[in-house]
C-alpha cells in the first residue's frame, strides 16, 4: 500500500474517531459500523493479553465489554488489576471507575444489558424501559431479535398482542 493510500485511510479514521466527543474525550460514536470493527482490531491484543499471558480460562468479550467468569475472588481481583493496567499501559484506554465487579453467579451478572442467572437470562428492566419507548413497526424485528436469545416469553407476547410498548 502506498504512502498516500494510507494517508487517505487514516484520514478517514480520523474523522470518524473526532467526530465524536463524549464524556472521556474523542472516541469512536457508538451504533458507527466501525466502532464495532475497531473494536475488535484494537482489543485483539486485550484478547491475546487475557488468553496467552494470564491464561484466563473463562472470558468473554463483546466490544467493550468483557466479563471474567471464576469462583476464585482473589484471581478475579488480580486479573482485573492486571487487565487494567495492561489497557492503560499498552493500549492508551482507561477502564471507567465503578466499571469493574465482582459477583456471585447466583446474584445475577449484569452484562450486555441482560442479567445471567443460574436458571434464567432476564433484560435488565432499564433496557427494557429505553428499547421499548423507541418501538415501531418498522423496527419491530429488531426488538425481537434483542429478546430472542432471553427468558421473555410474556413480554414478547404483550408486545406481538398490542399496541401498547411501553412497559411500566
Amino acid at each position: 500500500m502506498s504512502v498516500g493510500n494510507r494517508q487517505k485511510i487514516f484520514g478517514v479514521i480520523e474523522q470518524v474517531v473526532r467526530s465524536f466527543r463524549g464524556e472521556f474525550g474523542y472516541g469512536i460514536p457508538l451504533g458507527n459500523i466501525t466502532s464495532q470493527i475497531f473494536a475488535n482490531i484494537y482489543l485483539n491484543e486485550l484478547d491475546f493479553f487475557v488468553k496467552k499471558e494470564i491464561k484466563f480460562p473463562k472470558y468473554i468479550r463483546y466490544n467493550d465489554d468483557f466479563l471474567f467468569i471464576s469462583s476464585n475472588s482473589k484471581f478475579l481481583l488480580k486479573t482485573a488489576k492486571m487487565v487494567s493496567d495492561f489497557v492503560n499501559e499498552q493500549l492508551g484506554l482507561q477502564i471507567p471507575p465503578g466499571k469493574i465487579s465482582i459477583r456471585k453467579f447466583s446474584w445475577g451478572v449484569h452484562f450486555l444489558g441482560r442479567i445471567i442467572l443460574p436458571s434464567a437470562v432476564l433484560m435488565r428492566k432499564r433496557t427494557v424501559t429505553r428499547a421499548f419507548r423507541l418501538v415501531s413497526d418498522k423496527n419491530l424485528a429488531s426488538y425481537m431479535g434483542l429478546l430472542k436469545n432471553t427468558d421473555s416469553f410474556v413480554l414478547r407476547r404483550k408486545i406481538l398482542v398490542t399496541d401498547d410498548f411501553m412497559i411500566n
